[in-house]
């Protein structure tokens, strides 16, 4: 495990940019034309970087992620942080503190126990680069397809929906999605189908299914 100061937007935009060229080479068996980069809350910083930074993909997902966000959403979040190892930047969760990112009765408590056992960590540098990077004018650079979706009811970034467009000035076409009845975790929503359909309709349309030059 690396030491969480070193892991930063610019690092592991670089890791996910090797990925990508692997990609495309072939390494993994499968020479692939072209690339679809998808993230999520902190993962889409990483994506916006990679994508402002190297310019080798075809298209971008955001998912749980905008460039203006609530002060009072993030509250509950930072006070649940705890250190997650000897390394005191590595932060999780405090066991049963996750509720901020989920909305009603209806969420599967199944899954919610799956996402407690599997949570993973974020460090202090991952924090304080999202909040750079929201500040940034990082996204100016991306000139791919953008689809960028939140749960309704996600406390931090769902009212930042209908201004994210705006933070994409040289992409060839922005689209939002709002998941109804979801919270900040949508892709683990019990609706989260009617999602995953939009974003697989969304990509037909950019990148087409029969190796036509992406367009909007």
């Amino acid at each position: 495990r690396p030491a969480g100061a070193l892991l930063t937007n610019a690092t592991e935009a670089s890791a996910v940019h090797q990925v990508v060229n692997a990609a495309r080479l072939g390494t993994f068996g499968t020479a692939f034309t072209r690339v679809l980069l998808a993230g999520h809350s902190y993962g889409s910083v990483v994506a916006w970087y990679e994508a402002a930074t190297y310019a080798d993909v075809d298209a971008l997902l955001i998912t749980g992620m905008a460039h203006e966000v609530r002060p009072a959403a993030a509250v509950p979040v930072t006070t649940s942080l705890v250190p997650a190892s000897l390394d005191p930047t590595y932060l999780t969760t405090r066991p049963g503190t996750r509720a901020v990112f989920w909305h009603g009765p209806h969420d599967d408590p199944a899954v919610i126990a799956a996402d407690e056992a599997a949570k993973d960590t974020v460090t202090t540098s991952e924090l304080a680069d999202t909040l750079v990077a929201q500040g940034s004018s990082i996204t100016d650079d991306i000139a791919v397809p953008v689809l960028v979706a939140e749960g309704q009811q996600d406390l931090a970034y769902a009212a930042a929906l209908h201004t994210e467009a705006a933070h994409y000035p040289k992409a060839p076409c922005v689209d939002t999605y709002e998941l109804p009845d979801a919270g900040h975790d949508l892709n683990l929503a019990p609706h989260a189908q009617d999602w995953f359909a939009r974003a697989v309709q969304w990509a037909d349309r950019v990148l087409g299914t029969t190796g036509a030059p992406p367009h909007c």
